[in-house]
């Protein structure tokens, strides 16, 4: 099943998933059943009357008593799916098979039912492309869940029902392509619970309106985006989950309780004070409140666990097993009240022995110093800046220390000019090690023997040990960069080391990927090897840092590049200065090999630009010229330069191209990807509408007018008197002729239509053949309403059931503004995600209830035909 198909299959509002996951169709002949009913899957007669009905592999059973299901359900392989319409007391014997038929789920039962399961063999398991193939699915009165249940794996939700409550014992849960577990309301997994792993692609337990707390126990939780996820609820973890290797989402407040130890990759919000517990986020635990261990808590390689103030650690009769247990000073959040703050000095003193983790991020001001006193273990987390107080040092470190980095971006800097401040200043030798590099505006003295990582302090850049480039390095023109005697630099496929100032290599240089040299490279101590290229015509990037003792150079207005060159105004030299901090221009040439590469065919040049101010991207105003070569016959006028977004949407800048230079120059506010090329529509544009060329959307509207179907024809019509009309909002009825177009007018099977959808009109056949694939849907009441104004949000679920049916795959899903507008039904489970992340709704605002004219129709059109059926 392709991935659309995966989208498209959680995609409807959950009140008709509810339904469709109920109600498994008419026809069904019901007979009622006696008090006490026992179903038996291994003697199933269709045509007997034995006490239920039985049609297209679903058994219904309607009587109120209990209802017991036993026996092996494959029927040899075709399955049987169980309707209980009126038993809310259901028990499941051990060793039972419920495998439902195909398209259909596998176990509904009647709101306010209660399951109990008598083994871990029982299987329950809803099979088929569809998407209302639930597990066991519950209407809006809620389910209970009580003794032992197996696996539950179907090809849409696992359990989905109005409220669940799971106090018994149930293994893996698992839905293909929605949610492990969806509720609309409250999740309660009570303190007897226990539920083995739960898998879902788009979520792996999600409430709609209500909260999710989990007492008992869990085990791990994947999806492909949100792990846990509630839309405006709380969710509170007292019991114990296993790893959770997406994010958690809170519509509410997120609570730990109990001792809980939590692990995930991420959360959208910090858990609630109050909460006791340990959160992971990634290779980092911070402890939460008064956290008593109730069994060893094992750290993996890389794992440290960090107690801030205010939070304490009690250990009782239990251990930190293979890790690290580290006091935190968090510099976004320091507590006056804390022993080791003083506000009148702005200096954070460590006396401890025991390890310390810095983090946070304390740039301006008069920044705050921090002495370490005792302890020899210190870390530093990913994204820190420590800033000194004025005329400190930033960072004082014991002799012997070792100060290991956990990231990329750690920066330590000293503020002022006195001799004695340093960003690192050592009573004695100190290591660093770190997979990164960590930046210094100086130290006291270089890194002792033994250290490993990237040092780069003023105009000494280090290499120390077997250190792997993780990002693109820049030496600046007045640096120097020496890999030790012994040491060695790796710089791999993909990786760049920009030389502008001096390589003294004393070890080896392993270079897999590129060197760009302005500067000098000295080997005669060291080898260079690898496979990778040394290019002289390095991009430039001006280097200074603030503060330091002498002045900086000053950046230039004018940056000459390879594929282009940059213009900087005035103000914005003036805002680089005034940040500080090392500065890097980059305008460079990106290879479409695995860069949307069929978004971008055809075209003949695409460059990343980018500016950053100690390695942290900032979006500048910038004047930009890129080159174009015209080739014999093109229009100059045709030449054209996009900004292309992560989802591979293109937006017309409307630069202006120079036949002499050969040049197209353009403004952009912020930084990204950026296509040169040739817009085909346009050069033939033949002006046949005459209100057009004024619009935003004219680019759209051109390439509508010049694309052409396989059966010869444009996509949409003119509405007389060479008029388009641009802002006339477009109706149901309009929107399917177009994609009936598309599609090259497929013929529909004669049948039932719509009440208002008469066989006359203009319309007819595009809605019938809409209807009858699934594409569109009416409104209630077999009414269609044609003349209805079409809202984007109904375009987008439109057009997302047409790539269904076309088998086409849309881009990867990426998260939404938080401030978008759209109905519930629209993205319950992902056409507004999916469409978003195809980058086919860019414009017309943030309210996507609202209706959609012509022009931001032919927009939506022009990138789908573009880059999806073009290619």
């Amino acid at each position: 099943m392709n991935s659309l198909k995966k989208l498209a299959s959680f995609t409807l509002a959950a009140a008709l998933v509810l339904s469709l996951c109920t109600n498994l169709g008419g026809g069904f002949v019901q007979v009622a059943q006696a008090t006490g009913f026992v179903l038996d899957l291994e003697a199933i007669n269709p045509d007997g009357d034995t006490g239920y009905t039985v049609e297209n592999n679903v058994i219904t059973v309607t009587d109120a008593g209990p209802v017991t299901i036993t026996g092996d359900g494959t029927n040899n392989g075709d399955g049987w799916s169980i309707v209980v319409q009126n038993a809310r007391n259901i028990t499941i014997e051990g060793g039972t098979t419920i495998l439902g038929a195909e398209g259909h789920s596998a176990l509904t039962v009647p709101s306010g039912a209660m399951i109990n399961g008598e083994g871990d063999d029982i299987s329950i398991t809803a099979w088929g492309d569809s998407f209302v193939a639930c597990g066991i699915t519950a209407g809006s009165g809620g389910l209970t869940i009580s003794g032992t249940l197996g696996d539950i794996h179907a090809a849409d939700v696992g359990i989905y029902t109005g409220f669940l409550t799971i106090d018994g014992t149930i293994g893996d849960v698992t839905g293909i392509s929605n949610a492990g577990i969806y509720v609309m309301e409250n999740i309660t997994i009570a303190d007897s619970g226990v539920v083995g792993n739960i898998t879902g692609t788009a979520r792996g337990i999600f409430s709609d309106r209500g909260n999710i707390e989990i007492r008992g126990t869990v085990g791990s939780i994947t999806s492909n985006s949100n792990n846990i996820r509630t839309n405006s609820g709380n969710i509170e973890i007292s019991g114990t989950v296993g790893v959770i290797s997406e994010n958690i989402h809170a519509g509410g407040t997120f609570t730990i309780s109990n001792n809980s130890i939590v692990y995930a990759s991420r959360v959208n919000i910090d858990p609630a004070p109050g909460s006791q517990g340990i959160l992971f986020l990634g290779d980092i635990g911070t402890v939460y409140g008064d956290v008593e261990l109730q069994e060893d808590l094992t750290l993996t390689e890389g794992q440290i666990l960090t107690v801030p103030f205010g939070s304490s650690l009690i250990k009782g009769s239990y251990d930190v097993v293979d890790g690290t247990v580290a006091n935190a000073i968090d510099l976004d959040n320091i507590d006056p009240d804390d022993p080791n703050v003083d506000p009148g000095t702005n200096i954070i003193t460590y006396s401890s022995e025991d390890p310390v983790f810095i983090k946070g991020y304390m740039h301006g001001g008069e920044g705050w110093s921090i002495i370490v006193e005792n302890a020899l273990q210190i870390y530093i987390a990913d994204r820190t800046y420590i800033l000194g107080a004025e005329n400190r040092s930033a960072l004082t470190v014991p002799d012997g220390a070792t100060i290991t980095g956990l990231g990329r971006f750690i920066n330590i800097i000293a503020n002022g000019d006195e001799d004695n401040a340093h960003g690192i200043d050592s009573a004695g030798d100190f290591k660093i090690d770190s997979g990164g590099i960590i930046r210094a505006s100086s130290v006291s003295k270089a890194p002792a023997a033994g250290s490993r990582g990237i040092l780069s302090a003023g105009n000494e850049v280090t290499v120390c040990g077997n250190v792997t480039l993780q990002e693109n390095f820049a030496v600046g023109g007045d640096q120097t960069l020496t890999v030790r005697n012994g040491a060695s630099l790796t710089i791999p496929e993909g990786m760049q080391l920009h030389n502008d100032g001096t390589i003294v290599n004393n070890g080896t240089i392993a270079n897999n990927g590129e060197i760009r040299n302005n500067g000098r490279i000295d080997s005669n101590n060291g080898d260079v090897t690898g496979r990778g290229k040394f290019d002289g015509n390095s991009i430039e990037f001006p280097i200074f840092f603030f503060p330091q003792p002498t002045a900086p150079e000053p950046l230039q207005a004018v940056h000459t590049f390879e594929h282009g060159t940059i213009t900087l105004s005035d103000d914005v030299l003036a805002m680089l200065e005034e940040l500080g901090g090392e500065v890097r221009i980059v305008l460079e040439r990106v290879e479409l090999d695995g860069l949307l590469a069929a978004v971008t065919k055809g075209y003949e040049l695409v460059v990343n630009i980018a500016v950053f101010v100690d390695d942290v991207k900032v979006d500048v105003p910038l004047t930009v010229s890129l080159p174009y070569t015209l080739k014999d016959g093109e229009n100059p006028a045709a030449v054209r330069v996009w900004y292309m977004d992560d989802g591979g949407t293109l937006t017309d800048l409307k630069g202006v191209f120079d036949e002499e230079t050969g040049l197209i120059t353009f403004d952009i506010t912020h930084q990204s990807y950026f296509v040169v090329g040739y817009d085909e529509a346009l050069a033939a544009w033949d002006g046949r509408w005459t209100d057009v060329e004024e619009n935003e959307y004219f680019e759209a509207i051109a390439f509508i007018a010049w694309y052409l179907t396989e059966l010869e024809e444009t996509l949409f019509a003119g509405t007389g008197g060479g008029l388009f009309a641009p802002d006339m909002m477009m109706t149901r009825g309009q929107f399917m002729t177009v994609l009936h177009k598309l599609a090259n007018r497929p013929e529909h099977v004669d049948g039932d239509g719509f009440d208002d959808v008469a066989e006359d009109a203009w319309y007819y056949d595009a809605v019938l053949w809409g209807f009858e694939t699934g594409i569109v849907a009416g409104v209630g009441g077999n009414l269609f309403a044609p003349d209805d104004e079409l809202s984007r949000e109904q375009m987008a679920v439109i057009l997302s059931k047409y790539a269904v049916y076309a088998g086409l795959e849309l881009a990867e899903l990426r998260e939404l503004p938080e401030e978008l507008e759209f109905s519930d039904w629209a993205d319950e489970d992902g056409y507004i995600t999916g469409l978003a992340g195809a980058g086919l709704l860019t414009s017309g605002g943030l309210d996507l209830t609202k209706g959609a004219p012509r022009a931001e129709i032919a927009l939506m059109f022009m990138e789908f035909v573009r880059f999806i059926i073009g290619g």
